[in-house]
């Protein structure tokens, strides 16, 4: 075989239509970084008070006995209330 034509410099490749000139990107450090809209707290953990906790515990065990004792409950579901059906009605399927 012979390889006469292959040996020699062959230095860039020839440009091409995508070979574009542009600057290099800006050193990240230089970037302007703004903050982002909302409260300065929301980027950090929330954290549990053992005071609040307990709080919170002993006024939903008051509701719930409220709601026991009358048997509604003090803050009623907005909205119209569907009627009520008397128990024992449609309460099983027929198997067919």
């Amino acid at each position: 075989m012979d390889f006469e034509g292959l040996e020699g410099d062959f230095g860039p490749p020839p440009p091409t239509e995508f070979d574009f000139d542009e600057p290099p990107p800006p050193n990240p450090a230089l970037i302007d970084r703004r903050r982002a809209p909302g409260p300065p707290s929301r980027g950090q953990k929330r954290e549990a008070r053992l005071d609040k906790v307990l709080s919170d515990m002993k006024r939903h065990k008051k509701l719930e006995e409220q709601i026991l004792r009358t048997g509604r409950d003090l803050f009623p579901a907005e909205g119209p209330q569907s009627p009520k059906r008397p128990p024992g009605l449609f309460l099983r399927h027929r198997k067919y």
